[in-house]
């Protein structure tokens, strides 16, 4: 009973750091290499938590006071505003079915080119997404890499909304690596990229319905 107690006020303090930052949109080096140190235990019973540690993480300079300040981006803050809800989950528990190695329990494939999307899966659903003529990415291979990875997230959505039993292990596969990394972190993607804010708003999308779902996604 006092471990459990002891875990909730942790929760809370880690929360009120985070609303913090929130709330003042800025945080110096000492803070913020706090929080992340913090962050990082959470991160080891919820695995999606990566979409969101490291770009807290890039944000630390070694090299800096301690005391220099540091201005937090939109995208971090709303990276803050997903923690929120990553410290309740921990909180309330983490079924080791979500955190252990398993054998997948549904799989599903996704490809994608200039022109569109498609996906099928083993439960025989398949989809396919038009790219109009009309639109300015079609036909564009600058966003094949960013087609690829919604691919993957949209079969994963599909396989959840399938889903009949609880603590799915779902395998996503394609044939683009880099799409299939950005499935468990995000944060190399190129912040230069034109189509950064894309990206990084399917990533949250993804990591918010895997624990609202309670499903995984097998390595």
């Amino acid at each position: 009973r006092r471990d459990t107690r002891r875990a909730q006020e942790n929760v809370d303090g880690w929360s009120g750091d985070v609303l913090t930052r929130i709330t003042t949109g800025r945080s110096d080096q000492e803070e913020m290499d706090t929080l992340e140190g913090r962050l990082y235990h959470t991160a080891t019973v919820v695995p999606l938590s990566r979409h969101v540690l490291d770009r807290l993480r890039n944000l630390i300079d070694r090299h800096a006071f301690r005391t220099s300040g540091i201005l937090l981006s939109t995208d971090v803050i709303k990276d803050l505003k997903l923690w929120l809800t990553l410290l309740t989950k921990a909180a309330r528990g983490i079924s080791l079915n979500l955190v252990t190695v398993r054998r997948p329990t549904r799989v599903c494939w996704s490809d994608a080119c200039p022109f569109g999307i498609g996906g099928y899966s083993t439960s025989g659903r398949a989809w396919r997404v038009q790219i109009p003529a009309t639109s300015s990415l079609f036909g564009h291979s600058g966003v094949n890499n960013l087609l690829e990875f919604l691919g993957m997230v949209i079969n994963v959505w599909l396989e959840c909304e399938d889903a009949k039993d609880k603590h799915e292990c779902i395998l996503a596969l394609g044939d683009n690596t880099s799409a299939i990394g950005w499935l468990f972190s995000s944060s190399k993607f190129p912040a230069s990229s034109p189509a950064h804010k894309a990206h990084l708003l399917a990533a949250r999308q993804l990591a918010t319905l895997l624990l609202h779902e309670n499903h995984c996604l097998a390595s």
